[in-house]
């Protein structure tokens, strides 16, 4: 489902669930990119990921999006190229601090780091055929005040 149709079903699920005199507040979550028309997706860049793009690579899908709350800022991308999985993970380890994981399959990757201004990242790989390798990276950062981004204490 759509980002903006998951908010708009739990809005209104919320609303019919809760039957109370002074009606709760849901949280706000504000979805900041550019959006495509085709398709309703929206366009991450190197820059809202903080991260470059695999060389070659393109986007995959239309799953790509920033999130944001008041709290925190989550960039997700989708992308597929005709490397290596092992190329891929080689070029994202050398952009983390403290990178750690590895081969979960034959087939896929998982590993997590942390980029130098603080934000965790997560990259799972994929061999999705004989000639393409899909991956997604993940990169959370939290906002000041909005405490550990370190989910694993």
């Amino acid at each position: 489902m759509k980002p903006a149709i998951l908010v708009t079903l739990s809005m209104g699920l919320f609303a019919a669930g809760c039957r109370q005199s002074t009606p709760a507040s849901p949280p706000s979550v504000a979805v900041v990119a550019e959006e495509s028309q085709a398709h309703g997706t929206q366009i991450v860049s190197e820059s809202d990921l903080g991260l470059p793009f695999y060389p070659g690579s393109e986007p995959k899908g239309s799953s790509s999006k920033v999130m944001e709350t008041p709290k925190d800022r989550t960039v997700y991308c989708d992308r597929v190229t005709k490397d290596s999985m092992q190329k891929v993970a080689d070029f994202y380890k050398s952009k983390l601090i403290g990178g750690h994981g590895g081969s979960t399959s034959p087939s896929t990757m998982l590993f997590e780091g942390r980029l130098k201004a603080g934000a965790t990242v997560s990259i799972l790989i994929a061999r999705a055929s004989q000639t393409e390798t899909e991956f997604s990276v993940t990169v959370h950062t939290l906002k000041e005040g909005g405490g550990s981004s370190d989910q694993s204490s």
